[in-house]
């Protein structure tokens, strides 16, 4: 076995261990039990004026245990009202999508890229030809979500391509948000 093969399968083993730890971390802990929207309200008004911080930064960190992040979403547009909950909302997708990338990368390398099967030498071409459109796509349809930013990770796209095409495609899906969580609440409120 080559050294580079060698690398490239100790680079997968740990990207694999990591996902694991991450996932049964964020079970264990008890996270995914604890976290719900009255959890994260409680967590930002606790926090006063770094409110806002806190928020992003349980938002990033919750998504890094493998806590769906469409959650934060939901919380924030809640806590802030639609004209500030739905930025932060989008900013926090941005953010924690981008964090994974870069925690994945450090560890898993930019593995798909050297693939010699054409299907995927294909969609790294295209992923790496037209970055920004090819992100905001997968993101209108896939969300934020660990396998996808485990995928990007191993692609070699740039923090900055990451951040933009999830920006860009995770519009959509926020302002559906912010217009639709108001009365699904008091729809949810009426039935209580």
């Amino acid at each position: 076995m080559t050294p580079s093969k060698k690398t490239k399968l100790l680079r997968f083993g740990g990207l694999l261990l990591l996902l694991a730890l991450l996932y049964v971390a964020g079970s264990a802990s008890g996270l995914m039990d604890v976290v719900s929207l009255e959890w994260i309200r409680a967590q930002v008004e606790a926090a006063g004026a770094w409110g806002i911080l806190v928020y992003l930064g349980i938002f990033c960190g919750a998504v890094l245990l493998w806590v769906p992040g469409l959650l934060f979403a939901v919380a924030g547009i809640v806590i802030y009202g639609p004209w500030l909950g739905a930025p932060l909302a989008l900013l926090g997708m941005c953010l924690s999508s981008s964090i994974q990338v870069v925690v994945f990368r450090q560890v898993g390398g930019d593995l798909l890229l050297d693939s010699q099967r054409p299907l995927l030498q294909r969609s790294m071409a295209r992923l790496h030809d037209q970055p920004l459109r090819s992100i905001a796509l997968l993101r209108l349809f896939l969300a934020v979500n660990p396998p996808l930013n485990t995928a990007l990770a191993m692609s070699g796209v740039s923090f900055r391509h990451n951040f933009l095409g999830t920006a860009v495609g995770m519009v959509p899906m926020t302002i559906v948000i912010a217009t639709a969580v108001e009365p699904i609440l008091l729809w949810i409120a009426g039935r209580a």
